[in-house]
This record gives structure tokens, sequence and C-alpha cells, in this order.
């Protein structure tokens, strides 16, 4: 997808019409080994004063591992939390910024060994090495409480890291955080809590929550949305609207309505659809245009290119020729392949790179080679033939 129009507009009209209104996890995957070498050990064991580092390199060797590696981390954290002390009721105040972490309890090599064994890879050892710990009233409940604690650690820096690797990327498709899937369903929760409230070091809140619910949307399944993740969105979508957040917003929206709640997608849909239909032939473009958008953030590919084909028919009809036209068609060709409409997106796809051919906005070879929703059509026979005739021989479909 080439972003060309801003939904600043699509904003404006959505804040006037929500005035008017006012799962199953996966199936378990065989347990292997989660990392080699000691950086978990490092991590959930030791009591060092360089923590945090520790931890971010735990975490980092989790994200490397494969999806057996990072099930049996979640399997791991999941079995030291259903013995470890209960949390208390009412948490300890965070503690202010640039202040030193508490000193941690030191053990001995005995119950250090027992920790060690308790997030290893073999299962028997594991709950064996838990039971001793439990049992063990002077030293377990500590011991139980840091593993737990530094497992959360771990997981949470999984997380983190890997939507801020996406966010870097700039890129922005549906399914690009689908891995996020290993670490569910906790991962959901905390994409929801942080989406509420970013963490303090994030560098970009506002991003980053945008992000969180871009990855919620590929992590949670929509038949697994509770009516607590529908409050939360609407709860979410109402504070990016006050805060004029467009992108969260629209997020937020499109989030709602692929869990059940439609009422201001449908509202905004309907406010579009009147301009479309009733304003005047800049209006109707305008409002084509952004339903077009919508409905491409929103998921709903066959819907988002009938309305680009419907925009694209209005301004060729125009006088003067649109500047961003390549980029209009190209759109098309994007939802008509992520709807699985291939020949159709192929002749639109001919038709923008025909036309960008003599533009001065023409589409990029680099588009071409990594955009993610013409992914199907690099695979059919008729793109490479296409492709080397406008960008030359060299690139190859993926």
């Amino acid at each position: 997808m080439q972003p060309f129009v801003s939904l600043c507009s699509l904003l404006l009209l959505s804040l006037s019409l929500a005035a008017q209104g006012g799962g199953t996890p996966p199936p378990a995957a065989t347990p292997q080994a989660p990392v080699k070498g000691d950086e978990l050990r490092k991590a959930f064991v030791d009591a060092d004063g360089s923590r945090r580092l520790v931890i971010a390199a735990a975490a980092d060797r989790v994200l490397a591992n494969d999806k057996n590696g990072r099930a049996q981390f979640m399997a791991t954290l999941r079995a030291v939390a259903a013995v470890a002390p209960a949390a208390p009721a009412t948490p300890a105040p965070a503690p202010a910024a640039g202040t030193p972490p508490p000193p941690q309890p030191e053990f001995a090599e005995d119950v250090k060994k027992l920790m060690a064994e308790a997030i290893g890879s073999d299962a028997t050892a594991q709950k064996a090495s838990l039971d001793k710990l439990a049992a063990d009233t002077a030293n377990g409940p500590k011991a139980l409480t840091q593993l737990n604690e530094r497992g959360k650690a771990i997981f949470a820096r999984c997380v983190s890291a890997f939507v801020r690797k996406k966010v870097e990327s700039n890129a922005i498709y549906a399914g690009q955080y689908a891995e996020l899937k290993d670490f569910y369903p906790e991962a959901g929760d905390l994409l929801l809590r942080w989406a509420k409230e970013a963490p303090r070091e994030v560098a970009n809140p506002e991003q980053f929550r945008t992000a969180c619910l871009r990855a919620l949307r590929d992590t949670l399944a929509a038949d697994a949305a509770t009516d607590r993740v529908r409050a939360d969105l609407k709860e979410i979508a109402a504070k990016a609207q006050q805060g004029r957040n467009q992108d969260f917003f629209i997020t937020a929206v499109c989030a709602m309505q692929q869990y059940g709640d439609g009422s201001i997608f449908e509202k905004m849909t309907a406010g579009l659809q009147k301009q479309a239909e009733a304003g005047s032939d800049e209006e109707k473009a305008q409002a084509t245009n952004m339903l077009a958008e919508l409905h491409y953030q929103a998921r709903k590919y066959e819907e988002a290119a009938n309305h680009y084909k419907a925009f694209v028919a209005m301004i060729e009809k125009s006088p003067q020729p649109a500047a961003g036209m390549p980029t209009f068609i190209y759109n098309t060709a994007c939802s008509l392949a992520l709807a699985g409409k291939t020949d159709e997106a192929m002749q639109y796809l001919e038709k923008a790179l025909e036309i960008s051919a003599k533009s001065d906005r023409p589409l990029t070879k680099v588009l071409l080679d990594t955009d993610h929703d013409i992914e199907s059509l690099r695979k059919d026979p008729r793109f490479q033939p296409l492709y080397d005739k406008h960008f030359g021989k060299g690139g190859a479909a993926k």
C-alpha cells in the first residue's frame, strides 16, 4: 500500500459523528530448550547490578529462538507463576526516576541450582525443582518470587522489543505482528494495557501505543475478544479522539470493529457515504477515497477495492490529471490482491506502472520489491515480465 491522502478530514468528520452516538490459545508445541548459553540463568537467578542489561540479553535470545522454544519459555513462566507467592493486593509505589533498584536476595548454591533447574528445558527436573522450592519455607518464597518477577520482566522485554523493531521498519501491514501469537494469551493482555499507557522507557509513546493496537489485532482472534477488551478499546478510541491523534483513533476504531463493536466505524462510513453521494464533485472524490482507506485499515479489502475503483474512475474523468494517479491505481491493485482477486489486481498493477512511467511521481522499484500487500502478485507468473519491462532485469519476484 502506498499512502497518499491524509485522513485529517476523516478524523474531523468522525469527531462529529462519534459525538452523536455517544480465545482459545493455540495447541502447545513440543518442548525444546528455550535458549542456548546462560542468558536465562543470569536473568532469572543471578543477583547483580546489571539486571536490566541481563534481562534484555535473555529477551533477545528468546526472540531469536524458534516457535517451540518460545512455547517452552511461556510454559516455564506459567509453571513458575502457578507456585509463586501471590503478589500483594496493593503493589508498592513505583520508584522515582533514577532510583537504583533495591538489593536482591542472595541465595545459597543449592537454592540457585534448584532455581536454574526450574527454568530449564527438562520438564521432569523443572517440576521437581519447583516442588522443592515450594516446600522450602525459608528460601522458597523469595526464590519463587524472584523467578516470577524476572520471568515477567523478560516476557515484557520480549514483547516491547518486538513491537519497537516493527515500528522502526516503517512498514505497516496486516499480519506483521503475527509471531506474537507464540506468547498468547499473555501478550494480548500486555498489548492492550500498553495501548492504554505506554511503558515509561518508550521514546515515542503515541506511536508505540498505536503499534500495540496493530499488534493486538494480529494476536487476538476476533472470536476470543471479551466485553472487557471491547470496553477498553472504546475507552482508548475516546481518548485518542479527544487528543486528536488521528492514526491512533482510526486504529482503535478499526480494532473495535474487528472485535465486534462497529458503532463508531459504522457512523464514520455512513457519514462518508452520504458525502460521497450528495457532496460536490471534489467532496465526493475525497469521501470515496477516505472510504477506501478506512475499509483498507479495517482489513475489509474487497470493500476497499470497490471504493478505490470508484475513486479512480472519478479522477479519470477530471479535466486535469491527478498528480498521484499512479498511487491511486496502485492502491486499488493492492486491495484487490489482498481480497484474492488476482486477475483484476494484475490489470490495475499494469495500468499503474504504465501511468507511472509518464509521471513525475513514479512508483519505485523498492516498493514493488518489498510491499507485503502485493506478495501474492509477486508469485504470479505474469508479475516478473511486467516488472522487468518497467524496472529492467535483476529484481526478483518474492
